[in-house]
């Protein structure tokens, strides 16, 4: 079956679906332009520049013990990259507002389908723009955090201000991980973008699905996705694109 009969077939799930949810994750966002700092040839260069590996950088424990040198990492190559949405979160936004789309939950930390107009997201990693002060909780916006010359802190009561995103080696808001397996138990019909099936998002979220319908849309081909019902492989933004 080629791909525009995939999509047709496609069409017709996400018109009897009653309550649809969308995973984005990794692959979609890298369609924007972001540049994987883990796995792409920018891990190298990375290293040459900092000394140490992006997950040995964007962690818990570096944070807690060298924030200039976190900042620096922080503020060079994850606030300045330039990432942006593209026509496949404008896709998402259009079924959202025909009302067949009810939630999307994403990995994503730059607030793409937000800046598309996305109402019902569930920001699994947090996001950049949600800075604050732990200490006296006031809250603060990405210039702010962008403009200091090394660790930002606090201008109430000189705390090192929080950034918005989870790093490695902290345990993920319950809450929202909560919110995010509700919804995935509500779904009649789970589509999964930029992200093979065994992928860590999926395998979790996957396990609280009971619908009928589990659609895979990622560029890559992985063993594990003949589970899914559907499958297309390509660039995920141009396949969304076909649905309008």
């Amino acid at each position: 079956m080629g791909i525009e009969q995939k999509v047709e077939q496609l069409k017709k799930i996400i018109e009897a679906s009653s309550y649809l949810v969308c995973i984005c994750e990794k692959g979609m966002l890298e369609e924007t332009g972001y540049k994987d700092l883990e796995y792409s040839d920018t891990a190298y260069d990375v290293e040459e520049k900092y000394g140490y590996a992006t997950e040995e950088i964007f962690n818990s424990a570096f944070y807690a013990t060298r924030k200039e040198q976190f900042f620096d990492f922080y503020k060079t190559e994850i606030l300045s990259a330039d990432v942006n949405p593209n026509d496949g979160y404008k896709v998402l936004k259009v079924l959202e507002d025909r009302g067949k789309l009810k939630s999307i939950i994403t990995t994503g930390i730059y607030s793409l389908p937000q800046r598309v107009g996305c109402k019902s997201v569930i920001e699994l990693h947090g996001n950049i723009n949600s800075n604050e002060c732990p200490h006296c909780h006031k809250k603060y916006t990405i210039d702010f955090m962008k403009n200091n010359n090394k660790v930002p802190l606090c201008t109430e009561c000189g705390s090192v201000v929080r950034p918005g995103v989870y790093l490695y080696g902290e345990m993920l808001d319950n809450s929202v991980m909560t919110s995010a397996m509700q919804e995935t138990e509500r779904a009649d019909v789970l589509m999964i973008c930029g992200s093979s099936f065994n992928g860590l998002t999926c395998t979790n979220c996957v396990q609280y699905f009971n619908g009928n319908k589990i659609v895979l849309i990622n560029r890559e081909p992985n063993y594990a996705d003949s589970k899914a019902d559907l499958v297309i492989y390509g660039e995920v933004s141009e396949i969304l694109s076909m649905l309008v």
